[in-house]
């Protein structure tokens, strides 16, 4: 039953993000989302995307298949939304804060390298893994005496654990550092990576205890990740667009008012 309430919150979650796209695409030209980045913004949504993919792995069965698009989800998910992120928050502090001009700021082609580094990175490490067979179902027993598979990696996921780890804390510390130039260039990291962090932290202690079930360990995990995307999508994309179409109607019952439509007076 719960599984099922999770796949139906990971299609509303998809279709949520695909309206973001569509709404970012759309408002493109305003400043608002113009000085956010469009093309980084859209980045983050197909990381979103991948991010529902992983949540949607939780609820199936473990195969050797699933465990490693687990992986590939998950961490190329984070690679593209926090990744993105961060290289956005780089520019703004290289701009607002060095006494480098706007032409020598961090160009796009820099920004796009570092983020598909990350991405490379984990590939390489994935591809690693299972050229060794690394990877694998094991078949483990809970406390109760129930049998369970789990999803098994290498040694090298605590090096990309660690590289995910160096990455939220960058951006924690750049996030701070930008938080008194102008809005409309910058996310609101701080609430998006505390959240990721304290949610990865329990998913992490919580899947590393082989007394505690694989059902609660992917209840805890579906439960944490919903959880992640939603703030994230709330945080960088629900609350611009939503202030965008407010500000709108503010605007236009400012013009209704300073020039009211004029009442022709017939006089008999």
């Amino acid at each position: 039953m719960f599984f099922n309430i999770a796949r139906f919150t990971t299609f509303i979650l998809i279709s949520i993000t695909i309206m973001m796209s569509i709404g970012v695409f759309m408002l493109r030209h305003h400043p608002t989302v113009k000085g956010g980045g469009v093309d980084f913004l859209l980045l983050i949504l197909v990381g979103i995307l991948n991010n529902c993919g992983y949540i949607y792995l939780l609820t199936i069965e473990r195969t050797k298949i699933t465990c490693i698009l687990s992986y590939l989800f998950d961490y190329i998910g984070f690679s593209l939304v926090f990744g993105s992120i961060l290289v956005k928050t780089l520019r703004i502090y290289k701009i607002f804060y060095t006494k480098l001009n706007y032409q020598l700021a961090l160009k796009k082609k820099t920004m796009y390298a570092i983020i598909f580094s990350l991405v490379l990175f984990y590939i390489i490490m994935l591809i690693i893994d299972i050229k060794n067979n690394w990877i694998d179902n094991k078949l483990s027993i809970s406390s109760d005496f129930k049998e369970f598979r789990k999803c098994v990696y290498s040694k090298f996921i605590s090096l990309c654990m660690l590289l995910k780890f160096v990455i939220l804390s960058f951006g924690c510390i750049l996030s701070y550092l930008t938080r008194n130039v102008k809005r409309n260039f910058k996310e609101n990291l701080n609430i998006p990576v505390y959240i990721y962090v304290l949610t990865k932290a329990m998913i992490k202690v919580i899947s590393e205890n082989d007394d505690i079930s694989i059902l609660a360990q992917d209840v805890f995990g579906c439960v944490g990740n919903t959880i992640n995307t939603s703030v994230i999508l709330y945080y960088l994309f629900i609350n611009k667009l939503y202030t965008i179409y407010t500000l709108s109607k503010v605007e236009k019952n400012k013009t209704k008012i300073k020039y009211p439509v004029a009442i022709k007076i017939v006089i008999k």
